[in-house]
């Protein structure tokens, strides 16, 4: 019986280390050589005062006093969001002081 025992076990610990010398190769082993495909450089990241680097912001949706809606934009794009902003308050005021002065 002990001689049983102790082959079981030996056996056990056999399949042991060779699932565990399977597992190594297999994570040690990089993706690109299985699947036979050349590795793909990463994107560039553009340095974050770049116009091309994108910019993520919270922005209030109407009609609601917590719901937020994520928009994402360039640096470009956010600049130009925010000069017709201005140019548009800009009007408004001087419309503004025009119909004042006319009376």
């Amino acid at each position: 019986m002990q001689s049983d025992r102790d082959s079981l076990w030996g056996k056990a610990e056999k399949m042991l280390h060779l699932a565990s010398a399977v597992l190594l190769f297999m994570f040690a082993t990089p993706a690109t050589a299985q699947s036979g495909v050349s590795p793909v450089a990463a994107p560039k990241v553009a340095d974050a005062s770049s116009k091309d680097h994108i910019r993520c912001r919270r922005i209030a949706t109407t009609g609601s006093l917590a719901r937020k809606e994520r928009v994402c934009k360039t640096n470009a794009q956010w600049a130009s969001i925010a000069r017709a902003g201005n140019d548009s308050a800009r009007e408004a005021i001087e419309r503004s002081q025009a119909i004042h002065n006319d009376r």
